[in-house]
């Protein structure tokens, strides 16, 4: 597997990343949220710099209850281990979707964290993709499920809703850990309830 730095297009959106007043990464402790999230970029939290380990393109789809097709897409799932102290981050990414869909993006949520007692989650404005997470929350006991939650109207971000023909922006955990494996399920909601859930990379110790 190829091995590279992690770069999300700094140099083509430079202008929006000096006007984005980035800030850090949300900690979400178990039982919290739902947290808004504000973006932030690794010029502004130098630790999110690092290399990428493993780059995983997944094609999904959702249907109705009839088999019609409702959205169509790719999950870009990513781990990239951070320059600074080596621990890892898990990235997510939803890219290539079918225009002319119905179907409206609601939320995304990801397992098996419940490793990572500590983690901070955020979003990418420094990177492709114009949808951002607003929110995100962690269950209460093991602290095992965190969801991002997307605009569920125009009306709540600028940048509309993630509908086929958009994307999102990158959206990550930050962990503690040091090792993973692909034993994560990742579920993409629709705002109607119709969801694919997906096998992703997941922190172990």
């Amino acid at each position: 597997m190829k091995i590279q730095k992690f770069r999300l297009m700094i140099a083509p959106l430079l202008f929006a990343c000096l006007s984005w007043q980035a800030s850090a990464s949300v900690f979400l402790p178990i039982g919290a949220g739902p947290l808004p999230l504000p973006g932030t970029t690794a010029a502004a939290e130098t630790d999110l710099a690092g290399t990428v380990i493993h780059d995983k393109l997944i094609p999904f789809q959702i249907t109705n209850g009839l088999g019609s097709l409702l959205f169509e897409g790719t999950l870009q799932n990513r781990v990239v281990k951070s320059s600074a102290d080596g621990t890892l981050h898990f990235y997510y990414y939803i890219r290539n979707t079918r225009p002319g869909l119905n179907g409206i993006v609601g939320n995304v949520m990801t397992s098996s964290f419940a490793t990572s007692r500590y983690l901070a989650v955020d979003w990418r404005p420094d990177g492709l993709g114009q949808v951002r997470p607003l929110m995100a929350s962690r269950n209460a006991g093991t602290g095992n499920l965190v969801r991002f939650t997307f605009p569920t109207a125009v009306a709540t971000a600028a940048v509309g809703v993630l509908v086929g023909g958009r994307e999102s922006k990158f959206f990550y955990l930050k962990t503690k850990v040091m090792n993973f494996k692909e034993i994560g399920q990742t579920r993409i909601q629709l705002t109607t309830g119709q969801f694919v859930t997906l096998q992703t990379m997941a922190p172990v110790l």
